[in-house]
């Protein structure tokens, strides 16, 4: 009796995690087990179907809310999708609750790449649910459909759809805004919690020189300055008059100011990393003030949300009683000002001491093919891209070249030195030994019979000069024997 011949379906997994916390950690580590225990119970159900992975992709610690996830966009990219980050006019919010509030429309946008997709290597993407997928509602439904395009379908493992089937869209739709919906209300608790905090001039958090001591029933959260590491702030803050973060890193070491380590650490004393030094010297807290609302990750309603934290515009400085002063204030903007000036002689001589500015050997090479201006690089976050200087700084609207990833250049040129570049290296240097084999032959024939290759206009010029030559002579002649007057000399 002959063996059924087993369908293959070749499938990649996604996972992430939204934060770096202990809980989400274990978590992460687990997916891989997760997926192959979900695989294994799939193919006792279909004996028929075989289900083979290809790609694994996952980002750690990175928003659902955001799709501009490094691992999320590779993924998309290998699927057969060319993938761009579009910034359109910001929109009413669409619930009239929030009448005054807009929607950042930092939009996704992909197109099916015939290529790509050509080349694939699988036609599944498995997820453990919507909202590992994604909580933007209206970006999550047009890059389903783009992904179905190019001939690859989603498989939501926790409620068991697919979007191969048509009758299971609906589910999945819900499930996405039900994601969308949860996010905005988290959003909103964690705002109204951040403002009830800066109203109430709370203290929170780590702070390096300090020793945290919590809320209680009696009083509320405060500080007070560490007897080892309290002194090493104020050393740091002197230092940085004269010298830059890694210099000052030294001196402390070698004065034995150490970095302050966990309970549980064991190993030898470590110095300051440079950019601990660097985050100390731009806090305003030092000074004895308080600034509850300076960082921020941003808004899932206003569709800006960021996987790390940055510095809100407009932050205030709130006198507070919680934390003590370590460094009056006039030092501290004297620090400040001698960054600065750091980092404009730096500039001014090529030598950036702040936040360098990524290069790389190819970027004034590569030339745009639909405006023909070069190449610009950026290292984002260490997987680097190429990107169209015109679109850099007019935007899409005016060029909307395809941005090149380092990782794509070099294996290309990895393909060319294995095979290509050999052919294209050895079918130029037989065209050059051609012709110069040519022109040997040309050469040795002029040598044999120098006349055969004198042409008519050769011929006139050299009649030519010999009449010349002719005239001086006879020239030369009369002046030796005809006698001239003195005016006619």
């Amino acid at each position: 009796m002959s063996k059924v011949k087993k369908t293959i379906i070749y499938i990649c997994l996604y996972w992430r995690v939204s934060t770096k916390k202990e809980a989400q950690i274990s978590s992460f580590l687990k997916q891989p087990k997760y997926f192959q225990s979900v695989i294994s119970k799939k193919q006792r159900e279909n004996p028929n179907v075989e289900y083979k992975i290809v790609a694994g992709y996952k980002d750690y610690g990175v928003s659902g809310t955001s799709y501009n996830r490094k691992d999320f966009v590779r993924m998309l990219e290998d699927a057969g999708l060319d993938v761009e980050f579009i910034d359109y006019e910001n929109i009413p919010h669409p619930d009239k609750k929030y009448k005054n509030e807009y929607l950042k429309q930092k939009k996704l946008v992909t197109h099916v790449n015939k290529k790509k997709s050509e080349k694939k290597q699988f036609t599944e993407i498995w997820i453990k649910s919507t909202s590992r997928f994604g909580r933007n509602t209206a970006n999550a439904e047009g890059l389903l459909e783009d992904l179905k395009k190019a001939g690859v379908t989603v498989y939501f493992i926790d409620i068991d759809k697919s979007t191969a089937n048509p009758s299971d869209m609906d589910a999945i739709r819900t499930h996405l805004a039900k994601d969308r919906a949860f996010s905005e209300t988290r959003s909103r608790d964690m705002a109204l919690y951040n403002e009830l905090r800066g109203e109430e001039n709370i203290v929170s958090g780590k702070l390096t020189g300090y020793e945290y001591h919590p809320v209680t029933k009696k009083r509320k959260a405060y500080y007070t300055i560490h007897p080892v590491h309290g002194p090493a702030i104020i050393r740091m803050f002197d230092l940085c008059i004269d010298y830059g973060a890694k210099e000052t890193s030294k001196i402390l070491f070698s004065e034995g100011y150490y970095a302050p380590q966990d309970e549980d650490y064991d190993g030898p004393p470590q110095p300051y990393p440079h950019s601990t030094i660097r985050n100390i010297w731009k806090n305003e807290k030092y000074m004895g003030v308080n600034t509850p609302n300076k960082y921020t990750t941003g808004s899932i309603l206003l569709s800006q949300k960021f996987s790390y934290s940055v510095v809100n515009e407009n932050y205030e400085l709130l006198e507070t009683e919680d934390i003590p002063m370590l460094i009056p204030p006039e030092k501290f903007y004297a620090a400040q000002e001698a960054i600065k000036k750091r980092q404009c002689c730096g500039k001014e001589n090529n030598n950036v001491k702040g936040k360098r500015i990524p290069t790389h050997s190819f970027k004034n090479i590569l030339e745009c093919r639909y405006c023909h201006n070069t190449f610009r690089y950026d290292n984002n976050g260490g997987s680097g891209f190429f990107k169209c200087s015109t679109k850099a700084s007019e935007g899409a609207s005016v060029c909307n070249c395809n941005n090149l990833y380092k990782t794509k250049l070099n294996n290309w040129i990895k393909q060319l030195c294995e095979g290509d570049l050999q052919w294209l290296i050895r079918n130029d240097f037989e065209i050059i030994l051609t012709n110069l084999i040519t022109v040997l032959e040309q050469y040795i024939s002029l040598l044999e019979n120098p006349t055969m290759y004198e042409s008519a206009e050769i011929k006139q010029i050299k009649a030519e000069i010999e009449n010349q030559e002719t005239a001086r002579e006879n020239l030369i002649g009369m002046m030796k024997y005809v006698k001239f007057s003195e005016e006619e000399k």
